[in-house]
């Protein structure tokens, strides 16, 4: 537009950029507010009157006490700091409350204008509504099992593991009971799958009967559950008969009372069923000293218990452990990083999105693959040695970080080797919680992958949940610093721990890995179908993209292509192998 000398020409500029603005403003699907620095509200588009209920006249004129909740939070829709005066946006989380009196979580958006008649704020207001629900249902579910409303596993550790801690301070006992039904399969194979899981709810409602009130009653697998008996009070002579018997006797009064419980017919659609249970005891700190040993031992014994001769309750008999074995690896795994016996093997991270119907053959994967995800081995000269069976002992005797170096720069170079041939694919690694608190963890990893030539956009940062949530704080400054320099980063084993969802959405993660213990009951377990839903809903609304892991049949493929999931990787696509066994192109 030629601008006349006499300024008619900068108003109509002016005039039409306020137009294409009021425009843009009117037709926002979030509502939009603007208001003076008292919080009176002076101008609103057509999403924010849908969205209070008001006419435009009325909502106008109106205070944002008025229209938001707590009043403590209010404040910060006009608090004033350099980087919103710098043209940052501050995001914040508060309740917005309706004409009708209802409110709504939104999501505001508020910055600063500074214009002729002084400083405003504007404010684009989103219903998380949804966004909250996904949170709510991926919250319990995380926790609990859908079918039998008993918490799950996941749970049950974090239970055991605070009872665990209180027994150690007061010097008391803590039990394990590890309940697995006999002959579930006969249920299922005459009753069908509704049959089974009427009798698994009756059976759960049974197990809380026999159990305490403070007792923890959990659905650890298919037809196991585990019993959680803490606070009990240690072995003495005078009172294994009594209400205050030892741990070890009060432990086999319940497991009596489960097998009591079990002993009255089920009916199932008026079909009496009778089924009864193997039991396996273990107590802390007899025979454990932590939770991991407690659900081991406790699953041991149940496996003893069903055993043929054996009786329906066992407690675990503690062993001899190796300690001279332990040392003597010890020593092995310090020689094998300085004698150059560690490998890396490369899975296949695949798009979802761009397979063909049906499972490809793997030699026909290569246009599809999105990443290798790098996996060190250790090659011991009885051969090849995975992660568990060293990483552990490497944490405790300082040799995770050698070898965590080792791992980028060996991956970089791989990397850079796959680019020269023409493959456009990014690698993958895993950073563990004693490398992501190194205080130059940041400066190593750039340096070792530019001096590789590598652009740090083609290397993808995995940190596990558990890791993310130890220390949030800290983790999400590392994570920043990170994605500063460019590298992409990817919450990996999602579902395995317990995250604030609120501390998820501020990491800078694009990548979301949903834990393969979801994924390997599907398709026909409904719960884990259900987590699993839940999880891919949740990373599109935080705008990352899922990866589901350990995919290994076409029918849990096909589920997974149907509910929209991007990525995945698992045996189906390919185990992990060495670089010079993978078709690239």
């Amino acid at each position: 537009m030629e601008l006349k000398t006499d300024g008619t020409g900068l108003e109509e500029a002016l005039a039409d950029s306020e137009n294409r603005f009021r425009c843009l403003v009117e037709y926002a699907s979030d509502g939009y507010l603007l208001y003076d620095e008292d919080g009176t509200v002076v101008d609103v588009n057509s999403s924010a009157c849908a969205a209070y209920g008001y006419p435009r006249g009325e909502l106008t004129g109106l205070s944002l006490g008025d229209l938001f909740e707590p009043q403590a939070s209010v404040a910060d829709l006009t608090e004033v700091d350099d980087a919103l005066c710098g043209g940052a946006a501050r995001t914040v989380e508060i309740n917005a409350r309706c004409q009708d009196g209802h409110t709504f979580p939104a999501e505001i958006r508020v910055g600063v204008l500074e214009g002729r008649e002084g400083r405003r704020f504007m404010a684009l207001v989103r219903d998380v509504s949804e966004r909250e629900l996904s949170r709510e249902r991926i919250e319990y579910l995380s926790g609990h099992d859908e079918l039998t409303e008993l918490p799950n596993c996941r749970l049950f550790r974090t239970e055991a593991d605070a009872a665990v801690e209180r027994a150690r301070r007061a010097e008391r006992q803590v039990a394990v009971l590890h309940v697995d039904l006999n002959r579930f399969s006969l249920v299922n194979q005459g009753l069908g799958g509704h049959g089974g899981d009427e009798l698994l709810r009756q059976t759960a409602g049974r197990l809380r009967e026999a159990a305490r009130p403070m007792d923890v009653v959990a659905r650890y697998a298919a037809d196991e559950f585990l019993i959680l008996a803490a606070d009990l009070e240690p072995e003495s002579p005078a009172a294994r008969a009594g209400p205050n018997a030892g741990g070890a006797a009060q432990a086999h009064e319940l497991a009596a009372a489960v097998h009591a419980a079990l002993e009255r017919p089920f009916d199932l659609d008026g079909t009496e069923v009778y089924i009864d249970a193997a039991v396996g005891i273990s107590l802390f700190p007899l025979d454990a000293d932590s939770t991991t040993v407690l659900l081991r031992h406790a699953d041991q014994a149940a496996a003893q218990a069903k055993r043929p001769g054996e009786g329906p309750t066992h407690q675990f008999a503690e062993e001899t452990s190796d300690k001279w074995g332990r040392l003597w690896l010890a020593t092995r795994l310090r020689k094998a990083i300085e004698q150059d016996e560690l490998r890396l093997h490369y899975q296949p991270i695949v798009s979802l999105e761009s397979l063909p119907p049906g499972a490809p053959a793997r030699a026909d994967l290569a246009p599809h693959v999105f990443a290798y995800e790098a996996l060190v081995r250790w090659q011991d000269r009885d051969g090849l040695v995975p992660p568990a069976g060293f990483i552990s002992l490497a944490e405790d005797l300082g040799l995770i970080d050698d070898i965590g170096e080792w791992v980028v720069r060996e991956g970089c170079r791989q990397a850079l080797e796959w680019r020269r041939a023409g493959a456009r694919v990014s690698m993958s690694f895993n950073l563990s919680l004693r490398e992501l608190w190194q205080p130059d963890i940041v400066e190593r990893i750039a340096g070792e992958v530019r001096g590789a030539g590598l652009e740090p956009s083609s290397v993808i940062v995995e940190i596990t949940e558990s890791s993310a949530m130890t220390d949030p704080t800290r983790t999400q400054r590392v994570l920043y610093e990170l994605r500063r320099h460019g590298f992409s980063l990817a919450i990996d084993d999602f579902g395995a721990g317990h995250s604030s969802f609120s501390r998820l959405a501020e990491l800078p993660c694009e990548i979301l890995k949903i834990d393969r213990s979801f994924v390997a009951r599907l398709p026909g377990d409904a719960s884990s179908a259900a987590m699993v839903t839940a999880m891919l809903e949740l990373a599109e609304r935080l705008g990352m993209r899922a990866i589901a892991e350990g995919i290994e049949t076409p029918e849990q493929l096909a589920f997974l292509v149907e509910r929209g999931c991007p990525l995945g990787q698992g045996f189906l696509f390919g185990r992990p192998a060495p670089a010079s066994d993978l078709v690239l192109v």
